[in-house]
């Protein structure tokens, strides 16, 4: 059971029924969260954005304790962290502040970085 979470997937192959499975899932559940805030209050509109905010980020913070328990983390590729996992970091600051500016910074680095790509 171990060897199943923990190793590499090396069997995924892009535009096949299980990638258009998992991108049909992310969408929907997009789609029902939207749904579902909208009939929320504002503050708890709040709430689930901050909550959804920082999941992003326990993600990111989860994915690299995994590497360094898996023993495949290197300091020299994985720690000058890559744009878009420096973002994911920042999510619950711009989240939980809800300053323009920050948006205004978060959305030219998204650019940027998507140029990049």
């Amino acid at each position: 059971m171990k060897d199943f979470f923990l190793s590499e997937n090396t069997d995924f192959i892009p535009f096949t029924i299980q990638h258009l499975v998992v991108v049909l899932f992310c969408f929907l559940f997009g789609l029902l969260l939207i749904k579902f805030s909208q009939k929320q209050s504002e503050k708890n509109q709040i709430i689930i954005g901050n909550l959804f905010a920082f999941s992003i980020t326990i993600a990111v913070i989860f994915g690299t304790f995994l590497e360094v328990f898996k023993e495949n983390f290197n300091y020299q590729e994985n720690l000058p962290l890559h744009l878009c996992s420096f973002l994911a970091l920042l999510i619950p600051i711009l989240s939980y502040t809800r300053k323009l500016l920050y948006f205004e910074v978060f959305f030219f680095l998204i650019l940027a970085g998507t140029l990049q790509s």
